[in-house]
């Protein structure tokens, strides 16, 4: 479980991270996180770029240690990472701005400049820190269909 890199499958629409154990059985998977459940945690825009890679695989890993009873041993997080989308954010404001109204059009739309960026992913990764548990749903029964 030390010592490896987890994997995550990326598409256009969400991120999706797991840890799996396999066995004889069958993969087990121990825990999942994923980029659609962020807006959870504040973070409503750009769900698939690396900073959103960066907070899903934080779930992840506050989740395992939830599910391991480790999480109050480990409250500490990294953040070397997720900076990243920062500096892309303001060299490119500087350089093309043109570009950058088109590629960062949703944060210019909720009024998020530079200095709040920064501000909005201390807050999510507070809150996946705080409550990492996945939200149960209800689902609805299926509708009986007549013959």
């Amino acid at each position: 479980m030390f010592n490896y890199d987890p994997y995550e499958m990326a598409n256009y629409l969400d991120i999706i991270a797991q840890i799996v154990s396999a066995s004889i059985a069958g993969d087990m998977v121990l825990v999942a996180a994923y980029a659609h459940e962020l807006p959870r945690y504040g973070l409503e825009v750009r769900l698939t770029n690396y900073a959103a890679a960066y907070c899903t695989r934080l779930l992840l890993a506050r989740r395992l240690l939830k599910t391991l009873e480790m999480d109050e041993e480990y409250k500490e997080m990294l953040r070397k990472h997720w900076m990243v989308d920062l500096t892309s954010h303001i060299t490119l404001m500087e350089d093309e701005p043109e570009k950058y109204q088109t590629h960062f059009s949703k944060y210019i739309k909720r009024g998020i400049d530079e200095d709040g960026l920064e501000e909005m992913y201390k807050k999510v990764h507070a809150a996946i820190c705080a409550d990492p548990t996945l939200k149960k749903y209800e689902k609805q029964p299926p509708k009986e269909h007549k013959r």
